[in-house]
């Protein structure tokens, strides 16, 4: 660790217009941080834990039943995770002084190098990735393009707007309930809403698609909460529906539920 120390002498200071008895000093302390340094863990890696992050390096685990491809099969030439060449391989993995663009182009040069196969050849990508135990964000990056926090907020409220004009057009044809001024749609389920938005984009080219089904139904309960479903309504119900609806419940008779 090397460090730096220095002292900066402060400019004269004056008190009542006249030169100050004392002077200002200010102390400056310098020093490298050290390098996080990366262990090995054996254990399999979590589908929230990303490779080489947090010090954290995961291990290879071997599977002979594993289906990378069908025309090479390269999950039976890699048996053993102490092999020398697989070390050589994810080594990069393990350098803590490598930054991290360096070390995607040092493992995928590696993957050609050393993952070779008994012909000479390389195994497949999917066997690499079992190998580094990573996904491929982590060896190519982010292929998406940049976006600044003021892009993704007008993205969101061009959307909201879409759902918006959308869900007040429904508001439009849906029937007005007498008792409490809600509006009723003609659907069972929010889902099918979701689906009849995105069919509509998808159709006419006038609205963007809505992915999220949780920010499709925040639009809808932060500016139409009046729009309800069927089976919220008492005017709607019926003995049949509610009767079938409760046996689709069970796994048994969940067909026979849906066919009638």
């Amino acid at each position: 660790m090397s460090a730096m120390l220095a002292v900066n002498v402060g400019s004269k200071r004056l008190y009542a217009g006249k030169p100050a008895r004392t002077k200002s000093y200010t102390l400056t302390y310098r020093c490298d941080i050290d390098m996080q340094t990366r262990i090995l863990v054996d254990r399999p890696r979590l589908p929230s834990e990303k490779q080489a992050r947090k010090g954290r390096v995961f291990t290879f685990q071997p599977d002979p039943n594993f289906q990378c491809c069908t025309k090479k099969q390269c999950s039976k030439h890699f048996l053993s995770a102490k092999c020398p060449t697989l070390e050589k391989a994810r080594s990069p993995m393990l350098d803590h002084f490598m930054s991290r663009e360096a070390m995607r182009a040092k493992l995928r040069a590696n993957w050609t190098t050393y993952l070779s196969l008994p012909d000479g050849s390389r195994c497949c990508k999917s066997m690499m990735l079992k190998i580094y135990n990573c996904s491929p964000s982590m060896l190519y990056g982010d292929k998406r393009p940049d976006r600044d926090q003021g892009d993704s907020n007008r993205g969101r409220s061009s959307l909201s707007s879409d759902i918006a004009s959308f869900l007040k057009l429904m508001k439009s044809n849906a029937d007005c309930m007498p008792d409490e001024g809600w509006y009723q749609l003609n659907m069972p389920m929010r889902c099918m809403v979701w689906s009849e938005y995105n069919e509509e984009a998808k159709a006419f080219g006038l609205l963007q698609k809505c992915i999220s089904k949780a920010y499709f139904y925040k639009v809808w309960d932060d500016n139409f909460p009046e729009l309800r479903l069927r089976k919220h309504c008492k005017f709607a119900k019926c003995n049949f529906c509610v009767n079938w609806r409760k046996i689709s419940e069970e796994p048994s008779r969940k067909a026979e539920a849906a066919e009638r």
